[in-house]
């Protein structure tokens, strides 16, 4: 009887014992549970913030100092040409590679900055003509050079659609090419000649960046056609004492084709300069068309200089592939050599055609082939021909 009680005591106090440690240890699972608890919705707090901000109000996860909207985006170039001629050594080197950066802050819907630098890394082609006269005496590719520039930098103010005024530096509006100075917008690598005359020496105008002010917008016309206009001031290359103006009027419809025509004034260290420019653009379905023609009038002892081109191009299997023709001219009789300050001028013809890959949107890769045929009394000096041809080989990314 006595063990039958010690028995049942002995149990109940056992039973106690574990009711007590189950009810801890409950508690301790639910405060642990608690805290499990608070840290998620501290995470899905956190969560939501960065997703609001990042998607919703497109802020990046740059804290700018002013809480300005940043874009950041650019640009790489690299390429290899091999040049040959009559009288032009055979010669293959990675000549250009580009590296732009751009970065845009929007501090309200009407108010943006926009900058673009480029840092250029280039083994120079020089005696560009073949011209005997010159030192070199032969085309060739001699020093790398590098160097890093303020291609674009500006304060845009939108009052409307018809009026938006820009207060810096950036790329003149003049026709297609000059307003495409991004090597990565090009089908043909460095766009026509009328940009880039083998050394970079403008044909068509004075100031290839537009500095001071530059005023444009869209004028309300026409319902179905778009006519808008440019109007800018610019530091003429040739006299950097004095402030020129340029402008150009486009139309277009539907954006099935776009035209346009622009015009510079400047003065020269004699006399002045006056720049005008026709320029059309045509895209159907995978055909394009791009087309060109700019002449400077000088007065003075300068002599007049003009150029022109013609690119159309087909693209196809969605887009990655992209064929081109280009024929073009340019007439610069009064060029200088600026190593030597000697009389180097050309004439010539450039005829060529190329293909493009884009595996991706943003990504190209470029063969391209041209001619170069020096006219009439540039065609040779001193019995030294100057015709030669390049073969280009460029791969470009933006980001």
């Amino acid at each position: 009887m006595k063990l039958a009680v010690v028995v049942i005591i002995f149990t109940m106090i056992f039973a106690v014992q574990v009711s007590w440690a189950q009810d801890v240890s409950r508690k301790e699972k639910m405060a642990e549970l608690k805290l499990r608890l608070l840290e998620l919705e501290k995470q899905q707090k956190a969560f939501d913030e960065w997703y609001f901000d990042f998607y919703v109000l497109n802020k990046n996860r740059i804290s700018p100092f002013l809480n300005e909207k940043l874009s950041i985006g650019g640009y790489f170039e690299t390429g290899i040409i091999n040049i040959h001629g009559p009288d032009t050594e055979n010669q293959t080197t990675a000549d250009l590679h580009s590296l732009g950066l751009n970065l845009t802050a929007e501090f309200s819907e009407r108010l943006r900055f926009v900058t673009q630098t480029s840092t250029v890394v280039r083994i120079a082609l020089e005696n560009v003509n073949n011209n005997p006269q010159l030192t070199p005496s032969k085309r060739t590719f001699r020093e790398m050079t590098n160097g890093t520039y303020i291609l674009q930098g500006y304060l845009e103010y939108s009052a409307s659609e018809f009026l938006n005024v820009q207060t810096g530096l950036g790329y003149a509006p003049y026709g297609i090419a000059f307003q495409q100075r991004e090597t990565f917008l090009f089908h043909q690598r460095n766009g026509p000649q009328m940009i880039s005359n083998d050394d970079g020496f403008n044909i068509a105008v004075a100031s290839a960046l537009w500095m001071g002010v530059h005023i444009y917008g869209v004028l309300p016309i026409f319902k179905n056609r778009t006519i808008g206009y440019n109007l800018y001031s610019m530091t003429p290359g040739s006299n950097v004492a004095t402030l020129g103006m340029g402008g150009r009027l486009w139309w277009s419809i539907n954006q099935f084709a776009t035209a346009g025509t622009s015009f510079q004034y400047g003065e020269r260290q004699q006399g002045s300069y006056f720049s005008k420019g026709l320029d059309l653009d045509i895209k159907y379905k995978q055909f394009g068309l791009l087309a060109e023609y700019a002449s400077v009038v000088n007065s003075g002892q300068a002599l007049d200089s003009e150029s022109y081109y013609a690119e159309p191009y087909y693209n196809f299997l969605d887009g990655h592939w992209l064929v081109y023709v280009s024929s073009e001219y340019s007439r610069i009789l009064d060029r200088i050599d600026l190593a030597t300050q000697i009389l180097d001028p050309a004439e010539k013809s450039v005829n060529g055609f190329g293909l493009n890959w884009l595996p991706y949107p943003t990504t190209r890769y470029r063969l391209g082939y041209l001619n170069h045929n020096y006219l009439h009394e540039t065609d040779s000096t001193n019995g030294q021909k100057k015709d030669y041809e390049a073969i280009e080989l460029s791969a470009a990314i933006a980001f």
